[in-house]
């Protein structure tokens, strides 16, 4: 391994620690003193600078902003490289970098410096709980767009990161004029789009995803069909190579797996799932993004094994959700979900096999996923709840009075976050279509979803409910037998 190769090696081990959360792997003094060595190895060179290079010494930079938000040098290091690599591959510069870049490009100084900065702070707010650099961003994004001129590109792109932004401040706060305004200017930024223009069918996708958030709280089946429906038109003509494909699969792949909760109709869920799988095809490995997208397919494939039983799609699922908690980093603001969303997949292995390694597993992310979610996150309420099922479960599996003392208590705490208004009965629920299916009784309860599937009929002309009914009915009465015995 040549000089310059074990450099790259060096700051890509720095890359992937910290986005295991040691902030320290990027801010050590010895990381720039790698990155100078590289560059002399490499500037020299007859046939140009590496790609490789450029790549990990931007990703570096960015990081070290992202530790150290107030180092402004860190961030103006990794803008000068990121924007010669989204001309040769835009996959390989973070999404919020590529749309500012889209943004500025025909700009004044004045307004390229107004984008910059609320670009910045939409970052930072979307990789930690921010409030405050949301609110900022979002302020700032609102003030750009008034003073931009009506029919330029930029205009359509910083009204697409206006509506996320918006999106993302309504469910950490639950405000629903948010989600109204983002999908206004959704839709705005959609209307933009001309056939011709690759760069601007990321709005439409934005706005699928806007309006399945405002479904998840509203279940207004509108815009559950709007979101659908535009999701399919970002998608249908996306050429293979479109740096953002991965991402309006993904969209798309939501989209069709909250209608088949709504309606219950299995084509769609077949077709999430295939759409998940087309969307990890298109996601290079080394992508942050990615930890998602194998969330979303997880999902999906768990939510398949309710309805029929295969447990190599529960098995699948366990394994995307491991994955991509894994390639995680250990402080992204999503963690809890993602934690909670495998361990409510192990705890139906569990229901299933009565593997008590499956249940022992869901019981520690569990509580990884509680620890990992501030106060105050809408959040909060479904994964104690979750926890408190598993270490119930574990209870009346073992007899361990201390399960069945801290499945109280983290019962009362989610009861204790609960919204007064939540419909009595059900569970605590996200304000937007989870990666998981909404947390539920595992013992006593029979997923909305299933009951909606459409009952299939056999050859004999009789009705009979899908297997995952059968399965769950009959854990029922083996319960209540148990329970009267």
């Amino acid at each position: 391994m040549s000089g310059a190769e074990q450099l790259i090696a060096a700051l890509t081990r720095r890359i992937r620690a910290f986005e295991l959360g040691e902030r320290g792997a990027v801010l050590d003094r010895m990381a720039l003193v790698e990155v100078d060595a590289l560059f002399e190895h490499v500037t020299d060179a007859e046939d140009g600078v590496p790609f490789d290079a450029v790549r990990v010494v931007a990703w570096l930079y960015w990081y070290r902003y992202q530790a150290q938000p107030d180092e402004n040098s860190d961030l103006e290091a990794a803008l000068r490289l990121f924007s010669p690599m989204a001309d040769v591959d835009p996959r390989t510069v973070p999404v919020v970098v590529r749309q500012y870049l889209a943004s500025v490009a025909d700009r004044s100084s004045d307004l390229e410096q107004r984008a910059r900065t609320a670009v910045d702070q939409l970052q930072r707010a979307m990789n930690s709980d921010d409030i405050e650099a949301l609110n900022q961003s979002i302020a700032l994004l609102a003030d750009t767009v008034t003073v931009s001129p009506a029919d330029s590109d930029g205009r359509a792109a910083l009204l697409s990161m206006l509506g996320v932004a918006l999106r993302v401040r309504f469910e950490r706060t639950g405000a629903e004029a948010d989600i109204d305004r983002a999908v206004r200017v959704g839709r705005e930024a959609a209307a933009a789009t001309s056939s011709g223009h690759t760069d601007r069918r990321g709005y439409p996708s934005n706005l699928g995803g806007t309006l399945q958030t405002r479904f998840g709280h509203s279940a207004d089946l509108a815009d559950l069909d709007e979101a659908t429906r535009v999701s399919q038109e970002a998608t249908a003509t996306i050429p293979d190579e479109h740096p953002d494909r991965a991402a309006m699969l993904t969209n798309l792949g939501l989209a069709l797996r909250t209608r088949f909760a709504r309606i219950g109709d299995v084509v769609d869920l077949d077709e999430a799932i295939r759409v998940g799988q087309r969307a990890m095809a298109a996601m290079p490995d080394d992508q942050p993004d990615r930890p998602a997208m194998l969330l979303n397919l997880g999902g999906s494939l768990d939510m398949r094994f309710e309805c029929t039983g295969a447990i190599v799609d529960l098995d699948e699922a366990i394994r995307l959700c491991r994955e991509a908690v894994a390639a995680m980093p250990g402080i992204h603001p999503d963690r809890g979900t993602h934690l909670s969303s495998l361990g409510t997949a192990l705890q139906r292995r569990f229901a299933r096999t009565g593997a008590d390694a499956d249940l022992d597993e869901a019981i520690r992310v569990g509580r990884q996923a509680v620890a990992a979610t501030s106060a105050g996150r809408p959040r909060r309420a479904a994964h104690l709840s979750n926890l408190a099922i598993a270490l119930r479960s574990r209870f009346t599996r073992t007899g361990a009075d201390a399960d069945l003392d801290e499945a109280i208590r983290v019962g009362r705490e989610a009861l204790a976050v609960t919204p007064d208004d939540h419909p009595p009965g059900e569970p605590p629920a996200p304000l937007r279509p989870p990666p998981e299916p909404a947390p539920m009784d595992l013992d006593v309860r029979l997923p909305a979803y299933v009951l909606r599937c459409r009952a299939r009929t056999t050859s004999a002309g009789q009705c009979r409910l899908p297997r995952c009914t059968q399965r769950r009915s009959s854990s029922l009465i083996a319960s209540q037998a148990r329970t009267s015995a």
